[in-house]
């Protein structure tokens, strides 16, 4: 990568896999730990970057899957993530238990129950329909709100409509 430009605003797109892996690794947070193969494959895909089997090897080695030294298995992975939202058809919406599995992968097993605000910004950007308070409900549940109260479902569901989170959570 060149020196970035005198005005000191960096390149929106990122130029290679270990940025895109950096970026990934900030957006899960430190306790996320290891992003899944198939997550890096995505997040290579999702970057722009040519998804190249360097480039997976990359960005498996920069997130230290395999101890640094990522398996045939690993790569496999990776690019079947890459591959993944193309052959997705956009008519079939995900469920709201889909969704949250994807946000829980994304997250890691360390990142504890996701707020129900997250929840519902999730339902939002998966474009769920029909955005019901039965959707907010069954996705609040497969996060891990057992019985979620009337003011856990509102408040997921006003993310789920607006697609935002709180002032005081961005």
């Amino acid at each position: 990568g060149g020196v970035p430009p005198a005005g000191g605003v960096p390149p929106v797109a990122m130029q290679t896999p270990e940025e895109v892996v950096r970026a990934l690794l900030q957006i899960a947070g430190a306790d996320a730990g290891q992003p899944p193969p198939e997550i890096l494959g995505t997040a290579l895909q999702a970057s722009g970057l040519p998804v190249t089997r360097d480039n997976v090897l990359r960005a498996l080695r920069a997130a230290g899957v395999g101890g640094g030294s990522p398996t045939e298995e690993d790569v496999q992975k990776a690019l079947a993530g890459a591959q993944a939202p193309a052959t997705a058809q956009p008519a079939a919406p995900a469920t709201p238990e889909e969704v949250i599995f994807a946000l829980r992968m994304a997250a890691g097993p360390g990142a504890g129950t996701p707020p129900p605000e997250v929840v519902g910004a999730a339902l939002h950007q998966a474009k769920v329909s029909p955005l019901s308070a039965e959707a907010v409900v069954r996705a609040l549940k497969e996060a891990g709100h057992t019985s979620p109260s009337p003011e856990v479902v509102q408040a997921a569901l006003q993310a789920a409509v607006s697609g935002q989170l709180p002032k005081e959570m961005q």
